[in-house]
């Protein structure tokens, strides 16, 4: 560490008699592959497996339009757009929510 942040400086002042207090860096990694982005990953695959067999229930009917049906196929060919984005590639599977996400959406959906 080239330099010591002001709060771990306060924080070497306030627990130098204390040997056994710990301290930490927090290093702010970049990347794609998060909780949020596996989690969005999972359902756009959901979704696209739940639209297809809707799609396909649908044009099992007699009476659909073919206007409707092109309007379904475009929606889709979207949704696998969407799923083939390289974005994507970089994300891993995922492995559902912890606890630390589980509580920012009660807080931030509430």
């Amino acid at each position: 560490m080239k330099r010591v942040p002001a709060k771990i400086e306060n924080e070497l002042a306030e627990h130098r008699k204390e040997p056994a207090h710990l301290y930490r860096v927090e290093e702010h990694v970049q990347s794609n592959d998060t909780q949020e982005n596996r989690f969005l990953k999972y359902a756009l695959g959901l979704i696209l497996e739940k639209y297809e067999s809707l799609k396909k229930r649908i044009e099992a009917l007699n009476g659909v339009a073919e206007m409707e049906r092109e309007k379904m196929q475009k929606m889709l060919d979207t949704l696998k757009h969407l799923q083939r984005n390289p974005f994507f590639r970089t994300v891993g599977r995922f492995k559902g929510l912890n606890q630390e996400i589980c509580e920012w959406c009660f807080w931030h959906v509430s």
